[in-house]
């Protein structure tokens, strides 16, 4: 499988990334991979460490919304020499509130399982989200696939099944807002690809968008359903604390944005593999780092996950590109 690369760095969005323009691609591309997971596991990590201390997944949910709106703002006027910002219209707003409520729900419910069940469950679930958008696309956006893509989808939910019947430590909560998180991000990248379509946003200045969105759906959703709970850890507040939960925000923001310059750099295909193998690194790295026990169904049903998923960002991929291909020769 070809990630697209080329001799040298492409498509520099910023001066600073034009300075790595001499950087052979293979390097530069290794580094931001292996750096945009390691993010993600730390995120995660840190999120798992924070919950275990405080159950406070809203608020924890609104710092990385917060975070994510200033960096990504900064981030923006630094690479505004060669990326204009897109500004979206107050009367089409309306169309970006969907993208940020999905954004929101998604997040929290991610959150949430991760209080409730082990890193490593949360993500072999998250796992299935190609099956979740399959079946919205049948349901509400009149979708259609090929065969091919309907039995990549087999394996995903047999893997699914042999996870969730063997998971040592299952939570029925855990399952539940992880599945949740999967139809609102299923949803979300729906809804998005038609505003990226339309040329409201592109994918930087909707990230900032829906941050801010969403920072002002969860901050009074915090101080609502949390308050008590954030009394209590500002009476026992800790430097150790505070530390983890800024940094869990940092890293949060940073892992999205890194993904977002890789998406710039390489194929939609080569992206998807990069994505679905990141997930595959996190699980691994949250049963070494957590001591979670796997039993032998639970390898096999996650060996499954992997070769549904796999199979199926391929098969969409080549089914996406013959339908272009067609309409381009209608045409």
């Amino acid at each position: 499988l070809s990630l697209g690369c080329d001799r040298t760095v492409r498509r520099p969005s910023s001066d600073w990334q034009g300075n790595m323009a001499a950087v052979p691609f293979w390097l530069s591309l290794t580094i931001m991979v292996a750096g945009w997971y390691g993010l993600s596991f730390g995120t995660d990590l840190l999120n798992k460490t924070i919950q275990r201390e405080a159950k406070i997944p809203i608020s924890l949910t609104a710092m990385q919304f917060l975070v994510g709106g200033i960096f990504s703002a900064l981030y923006m006027r630094l690479a505004s020499s060669s990326k204009s910002f897109k500004h979206v219209p107050v009367n089409q707003m309306s169309r970006v509130l969907p993208v940020a409520l999905c954004w929101t729900v998604g997040f929290l419910t991610t959150n949430y399982s991760f209080g409730q069940a082990a890193v490593s469950f949360t993500h072999a679930v998250k796992a299935t989200e190609p099956l979740f958008l399959v079946v919205l696309c049948l349901l509400f956006f009149r979708g259609s696939f090929s065969l091919g893509v309907y039995l990549s989808l087999l394996p995903i939910v047999v893997g699914i099944v042999l996870v969730a019947m063997t998971e040592l430590n299952f939570s029925a909560l855990g399952l539940l807002t992880a599945c949740i998180s999967n139809v609102c991000f299923a949803a979300r990248s729906l809804f998005a690809k038609d505003l990226v379509k339309d040329k409201l946003v592109d994918n930087f200045s909707l990230f900032y968008y829906i941050s801010w969105m969403s920072f002002g759906i969860t901050a009074p959703l915090a101080l609502l359903m949390e308050a008590d709970q954030l009394q209590l850890l500002f009476a026992t507040w800790t430097p150790a604390l505070q530390t983890q939960i800024l940094f869990n925000g940092i890293l949060h923001y940073s892992y999205n944005q890194l993904s977002f310059v890789i998406l710039g750099e390489v194929t939609p295909l080569s992206h998807s593999v990069l994505n679905a193998t990141r997930r595959f690194v996190i699980i691994v790295g949250a049963v070494l780092y957590f001591g979670t026990t796997l039993t032998g169904a639970n390898i096999i049903g996650i060996g499954f996950l992997l070769v549904g998923v796999f199979a199926y960002t391929i098969t969409q991929y080549k089914s996406t590109q013959a339908a272009s291909t067609g309409k381009s020769k209608g045409a």
